[in-house]
């Protein structure tokens, strides 16, 4: 009876872990909507994966997303239907000085050399709670045009329509509009590259809210300074140890002498919060289906920034990004020590 007694508690201890094993880690929802705009076309300006997408797919899917709209599935920003009728009158009123006799909106925007260099996404975002990788259900796509002054700097952008996306899992036929592609999400609406373009964003446009935000910043971070997820740094080797010294945070002893000619020390924190994060950089897979209209993005690696303030203008300078986390092992083989411009 003795050794049963033993044997019982191990039995539950192993029953215990075993439950422990196969538990699947939570998915969390960090926003039920959120639009951003993506450069599909970076017109040579920087390397092929960086924010484009090649001319013929990139070609093929606007017209994919005009004929859907042809077809009557189009909606503006408010989720109301609208027609060719109403594109053209919305483009007519965006580039007045354009041949009016054109009445397909199609050929209006080609013929008259508007571009549609971006794609306005609308999607939920939930992230495994382990990993911290981003699933993404793309909800709603829109072909975006952009007003701009003489020195090429945006102030204006407009989504043409909107195509809504279906949910359907079982998909006859899938088209790769992109095996790979590098491109941002600014995630707070305050910076000026935001506000230039939309003086008053809505809480949703290129933008997370707290708690959700700062609960998966923080334990992103977290996990990476404790060794749980690898971190990798631009050119996607792990990071050494200077870097992890940056993002657990340090404090620098600055000394001054007061008029006195007294010793005065300053000790200056430098700590990475969530209050400075601002944008996450997507390495991603991009697929879609025509019938019916599915856009799939995998997420195959990504990278958080903060943006950076101008100490002496108290003006954003820029984002610097922290680290890239790695969710394809293949991917992670193919972009090691490539050097991306």
């Amino acid at each position: 009876m003795k050794k049963i007694f033993i044997f019982f508690p191990l039995i539950a201890l192993f029953i215990a872990t075993s439950c422990k094993c196969d538990r699947k880690p939570e998915t969390k929802v960090l926003t039920n909507r959120i639009e951003y705009d993506v450069l599909v076309n970076n017109d040579g300006k920087m390397d092929p994966v960086m924010n484009n997408v090649a001319e013929d797919m990139r070609v093929e899917f606007v017209h994919f997303l005009f004929a859907e709209m042809k077809k009557g599935k189009a909606m503006n920003d408010s989720g109301v239907t609208i027609d060719s009728s109403s594109v053209l009158m919305l483009m007519r009123n965006l580039f007045p000085d354009a041949d009016t006799t054109v009445t397909d909106p199609e050929i209006y925007y080609k013929t008259n050399t508007v571009k549609i260099n971006k794609l306005r996404f609308r999607e939920k975002w939930e992230y495994n709670s382990e990993n911290y990788q981003i699933k993404k259900t793309v909800l709603a796509v829109a072909p975006l045009v952009e007003l701009a002054d003489t020195l090429g700097y945006a102030y204006k952008a407009v989504p043409l329509f909107w195509i809504q996306c279906d949910t359907a899992t079982n998909l006859k036929e899938v088209n790769v509009l992109s095996s790979n592609i590098i491109s941002d999400a600014v995630v707070y609406n305050k910076l000026d590259m935001i506000t230039c373009i939309d003086s008053t964003p809505a809480v949703y446009f290129s933008n997370l809210t707290d708690p959700a935000k700062t609960e998966f910043f923080d334990g992103l971070l977290a996990a990476v300074v404790d060794k749980k997820l690898t971190g990798y740094n631009f050119f996607f080797n792990p990071l050494e140890d200077a870097d992890m010294r940056v993002l657990k945070g340090y404090s620098d002893t600055l000394t001054e002498f007061d008029e006195n000619n007294k010793e005065v020390r300053t000790i200056v924190e430098h700590k990475i919060t969530a209050k400075e994060f601002g944008r996450i950089k997507f390495a991603e897979k991009w697929e879609y289906s025509s019938s019916p209209f599915v856009f799939r993005k995998t997420v195959m690696a990504m990278n958080p920034s903060v943006f950076v303030i101008d100490p002496h203008y108290e003006i954003v300078r820029g984002f610097k990004p922290l680290f890239w986390t790695v969710y394809d092992e293949r991917y992670l083989q193919e972009m090691k020590g490539k050097i991306l411009r």
